[in-house]
């Protein structure tokens, strides 16, 4: 109903209904720039519409092949709408370049949700837009919500899609996957003496499925991690997807 807003940022169309400040267009600018030197291979350009919309109480995206829309109320939540925004971008590259395989696509939703989300957050803190005290308490509230749900020894593979209308249930994929991403991220780091990361295994894992023409499986995520970690130790990766008590002894001890 109302006029749209049309601009170019980074090669990305980017069209909206909300006046958006120039310091937002740079931020928006700026997570594009820290995602696109992340990866090994570049996105190609989106159409990003930002959708005012204020009876959404949160804020809701989606990203198809080639586009992301993000709506929401602009005028109330700004570090909630960069998250959602960062996120959705994400998936430019987690969902988009590495493809999902949809066969199995609600029981790899902690790979492409979960992994989408700390990689987000991880943009929104090499942008400057949260400080450490912030990204600490992310991490924080991720695994208090996890470990104390009674939903976290959920199985993925078993899961439906009738399953997913259940926010509680939706969410913990989430959770899941970003604690995993968090504990890989922490733990090649730890083995490279900060010389690589999930960066690392993640460009590895987008080689290893567009030369191929793969879409992802738990057995190539599983073989390319092997190149970085213990095959014991990624066992136990493997097996913390369904169990909350290995996961719990993954974390870092501090």
């Amino acid at each position: 109903k109302n006029p749209v807003e049309e601009f170019t940022l980074a090669n990305n169309k980017i069209y909206s209904d909300v006046n958006l400040d120039l310091g937002f267009k740079e931020k928006i600018e700026k997570i594009i720039q820290i995602q696109d030197n992340f990866f090994i291979e570049r996105a190609k350009p989106y159409n990003i519409f930002l959708i005012n919309s204020s009876s959404n109480s949160q804020f809701k995206g989606t990203t198809k092949s080639a586009h992301i829309i993000v709506a929401g109320n602009f005028s109330t939540n700004n570090k909630e709408s960069i998250r959602v925004i960062a996120h959705e971008l994400v998936h430019r590259y987690i969902g988009n370049i590495i493809l999902q395989n949809k066969a199995h696509e609600l029981e790899y939703k902690w790979f492409f949700e979960g992994f989408t989300e700390y990689l987000a957050v991880q943009s929104l803190l090499h942008s400057k837009f949260i400080n450490d005290l912030e990204y600490f308490k992310i991490i924080n509230d991720t695994l208090e919500k996890y470990f104390n749900s009674p939903l976290s020894d959920i199985r993925f593979h078993r899961i439906q899609q009738h399953h997913m209308k259940d926010k509680q249930i939706s969410i913990m994929s989430y959770y899941k996957g970003f604690i995993i991403a968090f504990i890989l991220d922490k733990k090649i780091k730890e083995k490279t003496n900060n010389n690589c990361g999930i960066k690392c295994f993640l460009n590895e894992l987008i080689l290893a499925t567009t030369s191929n023409h793969y879409v992802f499986e738990i057995s190539i995520f599983q073989e390319i991690l092997k190149h970085y970690l213990s095959v014991g130790y990624v066992e136990q990766i493997l097996s913390s997807i369904n169990n909350p008590k290995i996961l719990e002894n993954l974390l870092p001890k501090k």
